[in-house]
Order: C-alpha cells, then sequence, then structure tokens
C-alpha cells in the first residue's frame, strides 16, 4: 500500500479507509446497521475522542470493503524494538535457515498426528505454540530486510549483495 500506518493516528486510518472504499457514511451506516450520525462521528477529524466501540471495528472493515483498520490496530500492536541488521549474506542465509528449521517443526507435529493417533490426541496448543515462533521469527526476518532494503550488505565473498536483489 505504501503507507506508514504505524505513525498514522486513529483517524487518519479511518480516513484513508474509508477513502480507499470510497462509500459515503449512508452507505457505511446502512452497511454496519447504525445512524448515519454516529458512523459520520467515527470520521470527524475534529471529534478526537469518538471511535467505533471494539465489537463494530469488524463491522465497519466489512462495510467498508477493507481490512485496513485491522491492519493499523495490528501494526499499533508490533513492538517497536529494532531487530537485528542483517551483517552479511552468511547471515541472510542463516537467519533463513533457521526459519526453515521452524516450519519444518511445524510440519513434523502435523505429519505426526496424520501418521499417529490422529485428531483424537492432537494438542492444538503445541502447534500454536509453535507456529507462533514460525510467526515471530518471520516478523523479525521481514524487520531486518525492511531496514536493510536500503542498504548493501557484504558478502563474505568480498562481492557486495544488495537486499533489494540487485
Amino acid at each position: 500500500m505504501g503507507v506508514d500506518l504505524k505513525r498514522m493516528t486513529a483517524k487518519q486510518a479511518l480516513s484513508l479507509a474509508k477513502g480507499v472504499a470510497g462509500k459515503t457514511n449512508f452507505e457505511l451506516a446502512e452497511g454496519m446497521g447504525q445512524d448515519v450520525s454516529t458512523v459520520r462521528r467515527y470520521f470527524n477529524e475534529s471529534d478526537q475522542n469518538y471511535y467505533p466501540s471494539l465489537f463494530r471495528i469488524p463491522m465497519l472493515c466489512n462495510a467498508l470493503g477493507n481490512s485496513i483498520l485491522a491492519d493499523w490496530i495490528q501494526v499499533q500492536l508490533e513492538e517497536d524494538t529494532d531487530s537485528p541488521a542483517i551483517i552479511s549474506d552468511n547471515d541472510l542465509l542463516r537467519r533463513l535457515n533457521r526459519l526453515a528449521g521452524e516450519l519444518g517443526t511445524v510440519h513434523r507435529s502435523v505429519d505426526d498426528t496424520l501418521d499417529g493417533p490422529g485428531l483424537e490426541k492432537f494438542d492444538p496448543r503445541h502447534l500454536l505454540a509453535e507456529l507462533i515462533e514460525v510467526e515471530h521469527q518471520v516478523r523479525e526476518l521481514r524487520h531486518s530486510l525492511q531496514r536493510a532494503s536500503g542498504e548493501r550488505l557484504e558478502s563474505e565473498g568480498g562481492q557486495i549483495v544488495s537486499a533489494k536483489g540487485k
């Protein structure tokens, strides 16, 4: 999308979501089953103390036909900690290999369930823990790659490698 949701206010995210949707307050109110005046207040930049309630946000996203508000919320939850810089092509390959290993762990768990006792003894908490670790590593690697996208990486072979693939 090319928009920095992390730095947007909630009202700016609402405005962006509505602009992308191209819908009127009346259309949104109708889609949500709410008063037009209520919906109008959601998008009123000067009314900084009025927002859709938590349980209305999914309805609003559905009425808008996009997930910009949900994406904005997700970005606000992400930690601002800097991911470690990628210092070389070898470093990048090590991280990708570690991520592949985590995915392999998930695959083995599912495979063991299919070959073994089946779903009767399946523990979704175990798989969830593995998936959370994969998600953590993907997020960290993505942040590192985004950070490196403008930087050049030095290869151990003496060549210069760019995160942009050039």
